[in-house]
């Protein structure tokens, strides 16, 4: 891949990090904030490159890739469980499309919602999410409950689709510092 190419990737994927990830999940005023913020951005890249709204060939919706099925397990969740942070993502990431749009599309339509939605799947274990400088760390809790032992996923996949971006990440979590 030419520097180019590389440059215009990484830009890319620090804007998605800098406009949409850092603020979506700086919203939930949750703990390990950088932790999720360098954990929702790789789980974006590995699953879509950013490219993609919509699994070819498949469910799953957003960059993120979450299942219509699983993205309903979330929303239970925290109106079970952590009503709080399910009313301020609306509020703040929702209000003005909740009318317009079915609960899913949301997923498609709105990055930002989708952005939260991820955080927000981690949240129903109990592990700490990974340090946000630990690739493999990540790959490994990815493979395990977001990707599965039945999905195609594997965790060299994941490091393989992150590295070309981590150095770009890092630095960027530095600089939020």
């Amino acid at each position: 891949m030419s520097a180019h190419k590389q440059a215009h990737k990484q830009d890319r994927f620090i804007r998605v990090v800098g406009e949409i990830i850092d603020p979506s999940i700086g919203i939930m005023l949750m703990p390990d904030e950088p932790r999720a913020v360098a954990f929702v951005a790789a789980i974006g890249w590995a699953e879509s490159r950013y490219l993609h709204d919509h699994q070819i060939g498949g469910p799953a919706l957003s960059w993120w890739q979450i299942e219509p099925a699983t993205h309903a397990d979330i929303r239970q969740y925290l109106e079970r469980h952590r009503p709080g942070i399910l009313a301020e993502v609306h509020m703040r990431l929702v209000a003005s499309l909740q009318n317009f749009m079915p609960d899913h599309s949301l997923l498609e339509f709105n990055h930002h919602y989708a952005a939260a939605m991820c955080r927000a799947f981690w949240l129903r274990f109990p592990e700490r999410l990974p340090p946000s400088d630990d690739i493999l760390a990540m790959a490994n809790m990815w493979k395990r409950y977001y990707n599965t032992a039945s999905g195609k996923g594997r965790e060299t996949h994941f490091v393989a689709a992150v590295r070309p971006v981590w150095d770009a990440l890092q630095v960027y979590l530095e600089e939020r510092k």
